[in-house]
């Protein structure tokens, strides 16, 4: 039996809720706006938060879509963070925002109304996901992570001497951090998921990210204590950047980072020669691969070397000196 907190300022839809939580086996508390819900959550430890991101800030205010979406900035900044299911309203805006919220941190979303979205089966998922994700001994004191060292090899990823995937099965998420470590003048560069998936290519999807992402996470909070946030960081504005407090290095096998000097080079050499290119274009005639490409061309882009033209697959580049 799991305890689930629904915020939500809609009777009915807390009423629906309810009935279908129960009815599975598990227990219910309620909040109707950001106020209740976060003295809630700081008085009790749940197992899983549905959230209607429309609430009001407090019960004389009004439902606002911002106001849930920071509310779930606050909860998955929290110690030992309960999985939360973003609730949607059907609209044109719907799908784009409840990725959003996923990039955030959320666990997945479902949309209204619940009879064309069951919502039994995703509690079902993210209370299994978290009943995996639990040490064993809850007495165990956890470790205090306080940031380090994120080494990338040919085969892997390694977070303070512990290993954290990126093997020949996760791949992605090695590629994915080879591509967020380019630093620019403050932080690390930030990459929707679309991008991220784009630049890496082949079978990878935008979901394929975002799992990617998850699953090093946990791998992450297992090896070294580190929490959602510590490490790969959700953006306010959607999408993905290495935390601060992590230095990237690289082993001299791996296919970014030392090797991201000669590839910009090739890059730009590339473009000199041909003034204006295609991204297809470029990753023929430079004979690089599109991660190295897309880590040169995000480090030419930081840089203020490129001029960019179009989106999507229409996109062309060419250098700014040579107009």
């Amino acid at each position: 039996m799991s305890r689930i907190l629904i915020i939500d300022d809609d009777k009915g839809d807390r009423e629906e809720l309810r009935d279908r939580i129960v009815s599975m086996g598990h227990v219910t508390d309620e909040a109707r706006s950001v106020q209740e819900a976060l003295e809630k959550l700081k008085r009790t430890a749940f197992d899983c938060v549905l959230l209607d991101l429309g609430v009001p800030v407090n019960l004389e205010g009004r439902p606002r879509v911002e106001n849930g979406q920071n509310l779930l900035g606050q909860i998955v900044a929290m110690p030992d963070a309960p999985p939360v299911i973003i609730i949607t309203a059907n609209g044109l805006n719907s799908h784009r925002l409840a990725v959003a919220m996923i990039e955030m941190g959320a666990a997945t979303f479902v949309g209204k109304p619940f009879r064309d979205d069951p919502i039994e089966p995703k509690i079902a998922m993210v209370l299994e996901r978290r009943a995996g994700a639990r040490p064993a001994s809850a007495a165990s004191k956890p470790k205090e992570f306080r940031g380090g060292t994120l080494i990338v090899t040919h085969n892997g990823l390694e977070l303070c001497g512990e290993p954290v995937g990126g093997g020949r099965k996760d791949a992605s998420i090695r590629q994915i951090v080879q591509l967020l470590s380019v630093k620019g003048a403050e932080h690390y560069r930030r990459m929707s998921i679309a991008e991220l998936a784009n630049a890496i290519g082949g079978d990878v999807t935008p979901q394929t990210v975002v799992n990617a992402i998850k699953d090093f996470r946990k791998r992450c909070q297992r090896a070294v204590g580190a929490r959602p946030q510590d490490v790969i960081v959700s953006t306010r504005g959607g999408g993905y950047r290495l935390a601060d407090w992590i230095e990237v290095r690289f082993e001299s096998d791996s296919p970014v980072g030392s090797m991201l000097k000669s590839d910009k080079a090739a890059v730009i050499r590339t473009l000199q020669r041909c003034e204006e290119c295609s991204r297809k274009e470029l990753a023929s005639q430079s004979g690089l691969s599109e991660a190295r490409l897309a880590a040169a061309l995000g480090a030419l882009d930081d840089e203020g070397q490129l001029l960019i033209r179009g989106s999507g697959s229409g996109t062309v580049y060419s250098m700014k000196n040579t107009r």
